[in-house]
């Protein structure tokens, strides 16, 4: 006979911010070991192996960033105890929608840390870091190419077609 006693309720949060930045690290020692292999080589199709793995580097990485910004404060309660629950969501509805570092220089406002230098690194290595969510090329982008040169003084520098 099964007598039923109570009911279990459990919740399971998975924070990706680690497994990003292990698959970024994952991209980046791919695109070394491709440019390892093929060094000296006049681009061909690996070129596209490297390319892949780097744009794929990047992208994670700030997909890393933007997780461990939203886990911060997915903790709130326990990272931010001296503040109440009901302030701590009310502030972060409003700084949910905001860039990744704008989410990272609150929590160091609210930690009273020191703010990062917006004019050094890493904050300028990191391609959200001018505030815009999207900052990657696009088709529009492109398409605007400024008109060729005329004279020859400003023709522009001849690219290596070799791996460095």
């Amino acid at each position: 006979m099964l007598v039923r006693v109570g009911t279990i309720t459990a919740k399971v949060k998975v924070n990706l911010a680690v497994q990003h930045m292990l698959a970024a690290a994952r991209f980046s020692r791919e695109v070394g070991n491709l440019e390892h292999q093929y060094e000296g080589q006049e681009f061909a199709a690996f070129w596209e192996g490297i390319f892949h793995n780097a744009t794929a580097c990047i992208l994670t990485t700030v997909a890393s960033l933007e997780a461990y910004a939203n886990e911060l404060f997915s903790d709130r309660n326990t990272l931010f105890p001296e503040y109440s629950p009901e302030l701590m969501h009310n502030l972060w509805e409003t700084y949910e929608r905001k860039p990744v570092l704008g989410k990272f220089a609150f929590a160091l406002l609210l930690l009273r840390k020191p703010t990062m230098d917006r004019g050094a690194r890493p904050y300028q290595d990191i391609p959200m870091s001018n505030g815009r969510r999207t900052t990657w090329p696009t088709q529009k982008r492109f398409a605007k190419r400024s008109p060729e040169p005329t004279c020859g003084s400003c023709q522009p520098k001849r690219q290596s077609s070799r791996v460095a």
